[in-house]
């Protein structure tokens, strides 16, 4: 099956860092809870995609469009198709208690 533009899809994913393995976002809340990355604010299950609308990675968005219903894939996307490479002098290191006395 083909997803063309409009059409309205539920995806259950998950997100790591190719490096380290990291996890750093997923639709699945048993395994947010068990690699420590649970939001307790957060509505976990399928997300609902709209084909063509660019909610989401333009790389993944035409991966989906490809795939079949209950298919599961992995996708890489790399650097310049996503934030870029990581430049160290756009990090900043900010201690616990700085983020306690902004209130966050």
């Amino acid at each position: 099956m083909v997803f063309n533009d409009g059409d309205f899809i539920l995806v259950e994913y998950s997100v790591r860092v190719k490096e380290t393995g990291n996890l750093v976002d997923t639709s699945n809340e048993d395994l947010a809870k068990k690699e420590g990355v649970y939001d307790s604010d957060r509505l976990y299950g399928p997300t609902l995609i709209v084909i063509g609308k660019k909610w989401i990675n333009e790389v993944v968005e035409n991966v989906l469009k490809e795939m079949s219903v209950g298919e599961e894939k992995t996708v890489e996307v790399p650097p310049e198709k996503a934030f870029g490479p990581r430049d160290p002098g756009k990090v900043k290191v900010f201690s616990i208690r700085e983020f306690q006395r902004r209130g966050i």
